[in-house]
């Protein structure tokens, strides 16, 4: 474990863009480059937490809690293309231009799918990202299952299966149930095909890290990024599981920095 590690977790903020609520956090110097950090699914701005130290010192970073997770209400969507319209309200509303997308895990999906589409973003780093074709922690779930998951009844009755799956791939046991499940709707939601179109449409330097014992994303995925994306750090680790932006938060932040001054 690293619980031993630096980090920061500055005070949750809202943020009202056409009469919806986005909360996130914000840290560093308004004067140099801005970073916006995108979680997975489940997830919050807390997952970027131990890079904070690292990052403060020279670069403004903002970490955006998705629709449905982190604080934010869930009224924002949950398909790929409803949570890059709301990446880009965000953007809107605290009049961001030439920011680095930050995205780890699901958060990368959503990140690539922002950067093909917005010239605002000026750089792009994925951590443990998906996309190009399904991975390994969603091979067990099938789109299926959608319509059971929105009732109430059916989520009622999957909530324990659901539950344990989460907490066996390595999540931790106090997602709440409404996170929990608005992220699994959002997952299978994913367009893997779409995604897999994004590579060659981003044109921007691009920074993949990626770990050989990811429970959740196998090595191949991200390799299969990696030579796709525009030039950039690649950062390859033998060890770190899926939550590399802790286990090797000065490693990557170092090569942020570089890519940004």
């Amino acid at each position: 474990m690293a619980s031993h590690l630096p980090k920061t977790d500055p005070p949750v903020l809202q943020l009202t863009v056409q009469g919806q609520a986005i909360h996130y956090t914000d840290q560093g110097p308004r004067s140099g480059p801005t970073v916006v950090a995108i979680h997975g699914y489940p997830g919050s701005p807390k997952d970027f937490r131990y890079m904070g130290p690292h990052l403060e010192p020279e670069l403004r970073l903002i970490r955006l809690a998705l629709a449905g997770q982190g604080h934010s209400p869930p009224d924002g969507g949950t398909a790929l293309v409803e949570r890059v319209a709301f990446v880009r309200r965000f953007l809107d509303g605290l009049n961001l231009e030439g920011v680095m997308l930050l995205g780890h895990s699901m958060g990368g999906g959503i990140s690539q799918a922002v950067a093909a589409e917005e010239p605002r973003v000026q750089a792009l780093a994925l951590l443990a990202s998906v996309g190009l074709r399904k991975h390994k922690g969603l091979r067990w779930t099938s789109p299926k299952v959608l319509p059971a998951l929105r009732s109430e009844l059916g989520w009622r009755a999957m909530r324990p299966g659901i539950r344990q799956a989460f907490t066996g791939a390595g999540f931790a046991k106090t997602v709440d149930d409404e996170s929990m499940r608005n992220a699994l709707i959002s997952a299978l939601e994913l367009d893997f095909p779409y995604l897999n179109t994004l590579p060659e449409r981003i044109s921007v330097p691009t920074l993949v890290a990626w770990t050989d014992d990811d429970a959740l994303v196998e090595p191949e995925i991200s390799e299969e990024i990696a030579a796709r994306m525009p030039p950039g750090p690649r950062l390859h680790f033998s060890k770190g599981g899926h939550n590399l932006q802790k286990q090797h938060a000065a490693a990557i932040s170092k090569e942020l920095l570089t890519m940004l001054r």
